[in-house]
């Protein structure tokens, strides 16, 4: 069904204001802020949907993924998610290819770039920014998006 990059824009419009409206219960579930085109926060958004209702995290929304997402909609939990809260001096691994950067901020300097599923080790988040403070394997340090990243089987 959905894919990275293909399909029509008004169903990719659809999908995201219905996975930003699932959202508001399943606070696991990173906000997609720029509507339209399936890029790498819609991805991500479905990746997170796809491990909070128990789905293999494949990113894509196939027929299994868009009834569970049609029926969370429709049938919104009781008690929602708690709260967003960061779990520091943990391995995290990457949801998408994602840069390592010199400084909490998508202007910061690109150091390297981990591609998607390389671990990291978190020492720090920055909460104003939703920034992580990380270290690879290689034992580079930098910051990443805490949006991109996931604990194994938790978000972050």
């Amino acid at each position: 069904m959905f894919r990275y990059g293909q399909h029509a824009e008004a169903d990719i419009v659809f999908l995201q204001n219905t996975l930003n409206s699932v959202r508001r219960n399943y606070t696991s579930i990173r906000h997609i802020e720029s509507i339209g085109g399936f890029g790498s926060a819609t991805f991500g958004a479905v990746v997170d949907f796809q491990l909070r209702v128990g789905l293999p995290t494949t990113g894509i929304v196939n027929e299994e993924t868009w009834y569970r997402l049609m029926y969370v909609f429709e049938n919104p939990p009781q008690t929602p998610d708690p709260a967003f809260e960061p779990i520091v001096n943990a391995r995290y691994f990457t949801l998408v290819n994602l840069n390592l950067r010199s400084a909490p901020s998508m202007s910061g300097e690109s150091l390297a770039i981990k591609p998607q599923g390389a671990s990291v080790w978190v020492w720090y988040y920055i909460s104003n920014d939703s920034w992580f403070f990380v270290e690879t394997d290689e034992g580079q340090t930098g910051y990443m998006k805490a949006e991109f990243l996931m604990r194994e089987g938790i978000l972050p």
